[in-house]
């Protein structure tokens, strides 16, 4: 079973979805959490806010907290990311966030080296900063 996951994940990854495209797989089991190893991923939080973001490189995700409405440009429909969903992003997407609950996701990128390390810092520093607020005050 675990070969399966590991495919579909990879296959989910590698697939590139047309570039105004959002998958939301829903609600997934923990079984495949724990295959997908989303523990491992980056962590990414925000509390209730509205903005416009483009993704530069493909963007897979698991929510573990909250709920955000993504509009496509273009689009005059919204799509529903809540806690427990899986959803893949396509590169170059643009969109506009309406994060309606304070939200949470762990995030794996596309396996593009520079953009990745460049977003995994920036994620990493995010957390640390926020340790340092909790422990200061």
């Amino acid at each position: 079973m675990q070969h399966a996951f590991d495919f579909l994940f990879v296959f989910l990854v590698n697939q590139n979805p047309p570039v105004n495209s959002i998958i939301v797989e829903g609600q997934i089991s923990q079984e495949k959490v724990a295959a997908l190893k989303v523990s491992s991923w980056l962590t990414w939080k925000k509390e209730p806010s509205t903005f416009v973001w483009q993704f530069p490189e493909q963007e897979t995700i698991y929510v573990t907290k909250g709920e955000v409405w993504v509009t496509p440009d273009n689009s005059s429909q919204s799509v529903l990311i809540k806690k427990g969903d899986f959803a893949i992003f396509a590169a170059g997407l643009r969109c506009v966030w309406k994060v309606t609950q304070p939200f949470e996701k762990q995030v794996t990128l596309a396996p593009t080296p520079v953009i990745h390390y460049y977003w995994a810092t920036v994620f990493k520093a995010k957390s640390a900063l926020r340790i340092l607020k909790k422990l200061v005050s």
